[in-house]
This record gives C-alpha cells, sequence and structure tokens, in this order.
C-alpha cells in the first residue's frame, strides 16, 4: 500500500513539476522523430536499390537483346540521280530470334580524290524471326556520280550495325577499281598452302596440301595459292615461265636472300610437268598456282626464323600489253 501510495505520489510530483515533465514528453518526441527519419531513410534506400537493379536488369536486358539481334543486308545497288541523289536497293533478311526494326540507313561515296556520306531515316521495315524484305531508298551526297563508289550500312533500333553487301557485279567493280591503284591480280591469304614431295617431280597431297605459313625447313618443298584476277579492262592475264615467287630473311645475318620458286604446271595427280606451258587467268577467275622447282637451297642460317614471301608474276593482257605486278604478299615461318 505505501509502495503504491509512494507510486501515486511520484506522478503526482512529476505531473504537478512542469519542467519534469516538458522533459519527459520531449524526450518521447524526440525518439518518435529519431524513429520516423530512420524508417524514411530506410524505406527510401530501399526503393533506390530497388530502382537501381531494375535498371541494372533492364540494361542486361537491353544488351542481351542487342546480341541476340541478327539480320543481314545483301545484293546492294546503287543508282546516282544528276542532283547527286543516290538511290540505294537491297534485300533484308532477320537471321536471328527478335524481331529487327532498321531506323537509319548511312552511304559512303568515294573516288580517287574525293570522298563523302549522308544518312537517311528509315520506316516501315520490321522484321519478325525469319522474315525478309526489300529497300529501296533515297540518300542525298552532294557531288556523287556514278563513277564513285558506294558503300552503305543500315542502323538498328537496338544500335546495331548491318554492313550492305554488294551485289556481285557492284563486288567485282569495287575490286576493280582497287586492282587499278595495285595491280589486276587479287591473292587469297586463306588458300596458302605448302607441298611436300613425294618423289623427284610430284606433290604429296595435291591439291589440298598443308594449309599453314609454318614451313619445314628443306628443299623438297613447294607452294600453292588462289590468284583472282580484277583487270579493271576486264581482259584475261597470260603468265609466262619468268613468274617466281623469292623468299626473304632479313633476320639471318648475312644470308636474306632465300630460294626462289617458278610458276609449274600440276596435274590432278600432283605430277609437275617437266616443260612449262604458259597459264591464262581470266576475267574474274580464280585458279590456284603453284610455285616449284626452288633457284637454290634452304641455308642453315634460315632454320626457325621469319621471313617474307614475294611474288612477282610476270607475262601479258589479252589486248598483248605487257603485265607485271609484285604481291608481297605473306610472311613463313622456316622451322627445323
Amino acid at each position: 500500500m505505501t509502495i503504491r501510495l509512494s507510486f501515486r505520489e511520484k506522478i503526482r510530483r512529476l505531473i504537478a513539476d512542469s519542467k519534469g515533465f516538458s522533459s519527459v514528453i520531449g524526450t518521447t518526441f524526440m525518439v518518435l522523430v529519431m524513429m520516423f527519419l530512420g524508417t524514411s531513410v530506410f524505406l527510401w534506400t530501399l526503393s533506390q536499390n530497388t530502382l537501381y537493379n531494375e535498371a541494372v536488369r533492364e540494361k542486361n536486358q537491353l544488351e542481351v537483346d542487342r546480341l541476340n539481334e541478327i539480320a543481314k543486308a545483301f545484293d546492294g545497288k546503287y543508282t546516282v540521280s544528276d542532283d547527286g541523289t543516290v538511290q540505294v536497293s537491297a534485300e533484308l533478311q532477320n537471321t536471328g530470334p527478335l524481331s529487327v526494326q532498321f531506323t537509319t540507313i548511312w552511304v559512303y561515296a568515294i573516288n580517287n580524290t574525293w570522298n563523302s556520306y549522308n544518312y537517311s531515316t528509315v520506316s516501315d521495315i520490321n522484321l519478325r524471326p525469319g522474315d525478309s524484305s526489300a529497300i529501296t531508298t533515297d540518300v542525298t551526297i552532294i557531288g556523287s556520280s556514278s563513277s564513285n563508289s558506294f558503300s552503305s550500312w543500315l542502323i538498328t533500333e537496338r544500335g546495331n550495325v548491318v554492313p550492305v553487301a554488294p551485289a556481285a557485279e557492284e563486288q567485282s567493280i569495287q575490286w576493280a577499281n582497287l586492282a587499278e591503284g595495285i595491280g589486276s591480280l587479287a591473292f587469297n591469304f586463306s588458300s596458302f598452302r605448302y607441298y611436300e614431295f613425294i618423289d623427284d617431280d610430284q606433290l604429296g597431297d595435291y591439291p589440298e596440301g598443308n594449309p599453314t605459313f609454318r614451313v619445314p625447313h628443306g628443299e623438297t618443298i613447294a607452294f600453292g595459292f588462289e590468284l583472282t584476277n580484277y583487270n579493271p579492262l576486264k581482259e584475261a592475264i597470260t603468265f609466262d615461265e619468268h613468274s617466281q615467287m623469292w623468299s626473304y630473311f632479313p633476320a639471318s645475318p648475312g644470308q636474306a636472300n632465300g630460294p626462289i620458286w617458278y610458276v609449274a604446271n600440276v596435274n590432278p595427280d600432283g605430277t609437275i610437268e617437266p616443260i612449262y606451258s604458259e597459264i591464262i587467268l581470266a576475267y574474274e577467275e580464280t585458279k590456284l598456282f603453284v610455285f616449284a622447282k626452288q633457284g637454290g637451297r634452304w641455308e642453315n642460317q634460315q632454320q626457325n626464323q621469319l621471313g617474307a614471301v614475294n611474288l612477282l608474276m610476270f607475262g601479258r593482257f589479252e589486248s598483248g600489253l605487257e603485265y607485271a605486278q609484285n604481291i608481297p604478299f605473306v610472311a613463313i615461318f622456316a622451322y627445323s
């Protein structure tokens, strides 16, 4: 009874004491404010973290979609009007699992002394997976003419670049323009190979050979590769017996020049003809050329060395004009 009266007395005195009561109320209010602020900060942090995670997931999904967007444009053709308007036509195909929407096309025009480019928006071209469509659009390039070479590429809504592959005829024209500056022959790097002799005049594993730039050090070896004629005048080229393949090993002290190989006629069974007959390469024709019959020996200094190879082609055009071209085309590593 005494304790209960004492407690009531304390409460009464606390209420009667305005300063003490105000301190309790203030402390309680401050605690409530701190709890409210702490809860608010926690909830705001949680919401911001949720927004960040959603943004990251959305960004990742966009990147995945961009990588899975697969389309191709081919059979590109260009027509130029007098006012510099370039009309581009091509075939489009969606080969990926997602729909593709094209938004912009860029066209680049070039000749020996001038180049320029411009773009145009593309509308109503949305391809579902597996769909194909044709596109014809105009891009204005002031100063362009039909004598220019053109290339173009499309931009998708996801930001991918789809180059427009030229039609076969346009591609030949581009190769011919390139050949006019460096020579009429184009060398196919992926076709390079060497052959080992299984007899004095017979190549083993012909015509496949060994497709590599690492060649064994030795004199029983021949080389093969494909050449294509892109002569701008569309003339055939005849190659005579003076066509050669030279090798250089500048890292070998005192032995920069390596063996020389000569153009050869090879039968389907790999047998090399003892007497060379001139080889004719028609316009846009691709042939496998073999160089054998070394004019020198491998030297010891050339073992485990990297050497340069030059192709010296000599002959005449169909019109009778003399033809000569030097192609510094590959490097070989001669291992022992």
